[in-house]
């Protein structure tokens, strides 16, 4: 029910203006080039072949992804990317308990949906360990799942993921690192929260190094991206209770409107005054949260494994 109502939601978007694109328009456009053996990122960006507000940052790896979405209309490939990956995640995070339902209401979920958002997927990976197959799509959203990830299937599945679709990628598109290298180094506008003056105190999350919570929240943070709220959609998992999910849902939600306040009324020095808005209500809550929990539980595999090793034991 979830997916169906957040893809009928996506639908009415395009019925109300048919000529948008999402984030996922960036990738589909890239399998599609793909296959027929050009390179995406002369083509995609402002005023070029397929316009787009900003060039084209994805890595050659999420088109190979993408390739059975190519068969489909921009559109339609978007409609039913979201309603699988919507369906994934809310099965995710009920399997053990309903207590994350609140992050539905959340203004990261819609964000993450009508910009058909890999978030979504990236989420869902934190309960299915299976989808970190998709890391490699937008590294900066699944690098930060698989950091907190207890399973280390998910840990062997991201990394036999990332080199088999580097192989495929080099072998269709041969000098796309070098493309998005280029690319990538003159986005200037992509930073990691931590550097921000209210990201700085999620660095006290390694005084609970044994909990995985405290690996999601810190790497997210350590990563460039964008400053939109789907980016941190995955966050607002780690509420251990009803109560905590609809505090960090509410808080980071208050923060989305009034960032987007602060762009209506045209507020000075802007992109630094929306960073911050970002970083404080969707980062300060989660590391609240988590200092109040004592550091122990079980670790995420890949600290499990490093302790294994550590002490001579068999991992």
């Amino acid at each position: 029910m979830v997916a169906l109502l957040a893809t009928a939601v996506l639908y009415a978007s395009y019925l109300d203006d048919p000529a948008r694109k999402t984030d996922f328009s960036n990738v589909w456009f890239g399998a599609l080039m793909m296959l027929q053996g050009r390179s995406p990122y002369p083509l995609l960006g402002p005023g070029l072949s397929f316009d787009m507000p900003f060039p084209l940052l994805y890595p050659a790896s999420s088109f190979v992804l993408v390739i059975p979405f190519a068969v489909l209309p921009e559109q339609a490939a978007a409609l039913v990317f979201v309603a699988l990956s919507v369906f994934l995640m809310v099965y995710g995070i009920t399997a053990g308990s309903w207590h994350r339902l609140p992050m539905l209401a959340s203004a990261a979920f819609v964000d993450s949906v009508l910009a058909a958002q890999w978030t979504i997927l990236m989420t869902a990976a934190l309960f299915l360990p299976w989808l970190a197959i998709f890391t490699p799509a937008k590294p900066q959203s699944g690098l930060p799942i698989v950091a907190a990830s207890r399973s280390r299937a998910a840990v062997v599945a991201a990394a036999l993921s990332v080199l088999f679709l580097i192989v495929v990628s080099l072998y269709m598109l041969p000098g796309w690192p070098r493309e998005w290298l280029s690319i990538v180094g003159k986005a200037a506008y992509e930073r990691p929260p931590i550097v921000n003056p209210l990201g700085l105190p999620v660095l006290l999350l390694l005084l609970r190094w044994r909990r995985s919570e405290a690996w999601l929240v810190l790497a997210t943070a350590c990563l460039p991206q964008t400053f939109m709220w789907y980016s941190a959609l995955a966050l607002l998992t780690i509420g251990a209770s009803y109560r905590e999910a609809c505090m960090i849902s509410l808080i980071s939600s208050l923060g989305f409107l009034f960032g987007n306040w602060l762009i209506y009324v045209g507020a000075p020095h802007l992109p630094i005054a929306t960073w911050t808005v970002y970083v404080g209500s969707t980062f300060l809550p989660c590391v609240v949260l988590i200092l109040r929990r004592p550091n122990e539980g079980p670790p995420p595999a890949w600290l499990g494994f490093l302790e294994l090793r550590r002490f001579g034991l068999n991992p």
